[in-house]
C-alpha cells in the first residue's frame, strides 16, 4: 500500500524516521522555504514514532490476564523510550549553546521516573493477577 503525501511515497513498511526524513528532505518543502530546526525535526520524529504505537495501545478487559498486564508494561516502556530520545535531543541542543549543561539529567528521564513507580505497580498487578489474589470486576467499588 502506497500513499502520496506532498509528492513523497510512503510505504507501510517504512519506519517513522525514514518517512519523516523523506518528507523533510523533499525538494517541494525547500522550494517554499519550509525549514525545520533540529528540535522541530526531533519533535516531528517523536510524533511519527508515537503514532506507530497506536496498534499496540493496550485494551484492559474487565478481568485482565497476565498477558494484558504485560501489554501495558510493554506499551509504556516503548512510549517512554520514544519520549526519552526526544528529551535527550533537547538536552543536546541546550548543551550546544550553553556550557555546563548536565546531559545525564536529560538521559532516560521518563523511564527513570516510571521505574519504581508505574513499572512497580504494573509488576505488582501482574503478580496479583497471576496469583489470582486481586481480580476485581467492573462492579467493584473501593
Amino acid at each position: 500500500m502506497t500513499t502520496r503525501a506532498r509528492t513523497v511515497d510512503i510505504r507501510a513498511s517504512d519506519s517513522a524516521q525514514a518517512v519523516l526524513l523523506r518528507v523533510i528532505e523533499n525538494p517541494q518543502y525547500k522550494k517554499v522555504g519550509i525549514s525545520l530546526s533540529p528540535l522541530q525535526r526531533a519533535h516531528s520524529q517523536m510524533v511519527a514514532e508515537l503514532s506507530l504505537l497506536a496498534p499496540s495501545i493496550p485494551i484492559m478487559p474487565t478481568i485482565p490476564e497476565v498477558e494484558d498486564i504485560k501489554a501495558v508494561d510493554a506499551y509504556l516502556a516503548a512510549f517512554a523510550k520514544i519520549v526519552d530520545a526526544h528529551v535527550a535531543t533537547l538536552g543536546r541542543e541546550l548543551s550546544s549553546g550553553v556550557i555546563g549543561v548536565d546531559l545525564d539529567a536529560f538521559t532516560d528521564t521518563l523511564s527513570n521516573a516510571l521505574e519504581g513507580n508505574a513499572f512497580f505497580e504494573i509488576a505488582k498487578a501482574g503478580d496479583s493477577v497471576e496469583e489470582g489474589t486481586e481480580i476485581r470486576t467492573a462492579a467493584w467499588v473501593p
